[in-house]
Parts: structure tokens; C-alpha cells; sequence
């Protein structure tokens, strides 16, 4: 794994491991190490090896920002819409969106009005904008 600091400046390759915790009442209950650079895609792993072991799953699971991504929101929903566990785990921007300035922001599409029927945003110059394509 290549570590965010590199005093050195020459790329080299450093041994890194990315520990994740599973904490009750402040104890630990069950750790993991990985190869992978963020939380983000150590979530997943770290679950299933605790499903794997002795211990039971959680109930509840809160996590920090670092863990907040589409895959681990759809993991803890589970394959058949109903959740595998209760979660708390807020996206990147979260906090940044409720701030009053972002929600003053006209160039901000989340403050624009939607229109569900006609599957468009209404921009505040009165202008429509639907979908056009995916990047």
C-alpha cells in the first residue's frame, strides 16, 4: 500500500496496514487488519470476517464519514430490503450541507425545486433541467 506521506519524495513503497475496530461500551470486541488504503473499503471485509467468527452481529453499527459510500449503505440494507443492521453513517458532504451558507448556494442542485412527475429540477432563474446523461 503506498502511504499519503512520502518525505522522501521518490514513490517508495512503504508497509502500511489499516486496522479496523468493532467497539461495545468502549471495549473491543473484534479487530481486523488490512492492505486497503481507506475505511471506506475496509468496512465490508472487517463485517464479514465478525460474521465469520464466534461473535454475533451488531444491532447497531455508527461509523464516521470515512466509511459513508454507496456500497456499504446497500451491505447494511441487505439483499432483500431488509436491513442486516440499524446504521449511522453520514456521506462525505454531510456536514458541509447543512451549514446555511451551502443551503443559500443557488448553484447548488440540492436547492434547486424537484419535480417528480415530470422528473426535472427547477433552477432558480425558472429555467428547467432534466436528466441528460451519467458521467
Amino acid at each position: 500500500m503506498r502511504m499519503k506521506e512520502d518525505h522522501m519524495k521518490n514513490g517508495q513503497l512503504k508497509l502500511g496496514y489499516n486496522v479496523q475496530l468493532a467497539t461495545e461500551n468502549q471495549f473491543i470486541l473484534f479487530y481486523s487488519l488490512h492492505q486497503c488504503p481507506t475505511d471506506t473499503r475496509c468496512f465490508l471485509p472487517h463485517l464479514e470476517r465478525l460474521a465469520a467468527s464466534s461473535l454475533p452481529m451488531p444491532k447497531n453499527v455508527i461509523a464516521d464519514t470515512g466509511y459513508g459510500c454507496e456500497e456499504n449503505y446497500l451491505y447494511a440494507i441487505g439483499e432483500e430490503k431488509e436491513p442486516r443492521f440499524d446504521f449511522l453513517i453520514p456521506y462525505g458532504g454531510y456536514k458541509k450541507e447543512k451549514n446555511r451558507r451551502y443551503k443559500k448556494d443557488i448553484r447548488h442542485a440540492s436547492n434547486w425545486t424537484y419535480e417528480e412527475l415530470e422528473d426535472r429540477f427547477v433552477c432558480p432563474n425558472g429555467r428547467y433541467v432534466s436528466f441528460m446523461k451519467y458521467h
